[in-house]
């Protein structure tokens, strides 16, 4: 089992490098769907328990999975969020959900935003279809890549309205870019697949099939169903 902690931010250029610890662990702290709104004074709760957890858990980087900040102006609650990262010394990134860009920014203006705020490692690769696609690497102490952390834009809404309704999809584009980007680090690391984690904000098709499996053993409470495209 390979666990996603480290002693120290190290960096490149203006952007942190992530590295093992000496112990051979990387702690990752994910939230979602916070739905943070500062200005109708929405969801504050959610900054605290952000506060709260990254204080206990000490993560190495933080990763928020969609949903985050769902105001007409993200830059304010993205602010409190980094500034609160920048003063811990923690690097952070995020991948868009379906509710972002809702509220007047297009996703391309929030890519823009939040790629200059401190310490976030957002770098889309752009060219394919989203605009929250990028490649975290965790080097070991020689900065030889170890681990891959896949942070992929799940897009919004489906783009086949009115024949086919509900959420969006990975777009083959999307797909491709992760054959290939894996292929090149596979051959890079002598034809041995790295370790590696994907985030994003929708869930596959597959969440559902396995949730509604006769013999699933499930924990805790659903309040609403899986919220999964329609197409795979």
């Amino acid at each position: 089992m390979y666990w996603l902690i480290f002693s120290g931010i190290a960096y490149s250029g203006n952007k942190p490098v992530l590295k093992f610890h000496p112990n051979g662990e990387f702690k990752i702290l994910q939230f979602t769907d916070t739905h943070i709104n500062t200005a109708k004074k929405e969801n504050l709760t959610s900054l605290e328990v952000i506060r709260t957890v990254t204080e206990l858990e000490k993560p190495d980087l933080v990763i928020f999975t969609g949903d985050i900040v769902t105001q007409e102006d993200p830059a304010d609650g993205y602010g409190l969020i980094s500034g609160f990262f920048a003063a811990a010394g923690i690097p952070w990134a995020v991948v868009f959900g379906n509710h972002e860009s809702e509220k007047g920014h297009t996703r391309k203006q929030l890519e823009d935003l939040v790629q200059k705020l401190p310490g976030c490692l957002n770098d889309n690769v752009g060219e394919i279809t989203g605009n929250s696609n990028f490649i975290l690497q965790v080097s070991d102490k020689n900065h030889m890549c170890k681990a891959l952390l896949y942070c992929m834009d799940s897009n919004s809404y489906s783009t086949l309205k009115p024949e086919v309704d509900g959420y969006g999809w990975f777009d083959f584009s999307q797909i491709l870019w992760y054959q290939k980007k894996s292929r090149d680090f596979t051959r890079q690391n002598h034809c041995k697949p790295l370790p590696a984690l994907a985030f994003f904000h929708i869930p596959l098709p597959e969440y559902a099939l396995a949730f509604n499996q006769k013999n699933a053993i499930r924990f805790g409470f659903m309040n609403e169903e899986v919220c999964c495209p329609a197409i795979n």
